[in-house]
């Protein structure tokens, strides 16, 4: 079934969703889509600009200081069917 419109969850849980795989990314992609590269094993986001690796560190907000706690490099473990990946600080 395609959903031709946005889906209102009303704040419920999306439960047992597998991530798109794919060897190779969307073409025409929107802000905050993202798929799993079956080639490369990594979750990618795309910004609007690019496709992000979630295992790249987010930049400091501080360019001159790399250990600025505003901006922490981890952000959070997801489980996706197996596969433990580590996500940086993002909000989609």
């Amino acid at each position: 079934m395609q959903f031709l419109s946005n889906i209102n969850f009303n704040k419920n849980d999306l439960q047992n969703v597998k991530i798109q795989n794919l060897s190779s990314p969307p073409s025409n992609p929107e802000p905050g889509q993202i798929y799993f590269n079956t080639i490369t094993n990594i979750l990618y986001y795309w910004n609007g600009t690019s496709w992000i690796d979630f295992t790249t560190p987010s930049e400091p907000t501080d360019p001159e200081d790399p250990e600025d706690p505003t901006q922490p490099t981890i952000g959070l473990t997801a489980e996706f069917t197996g596969l433990t990946c580590t996500l940086p600080n993002i909000s989609v």
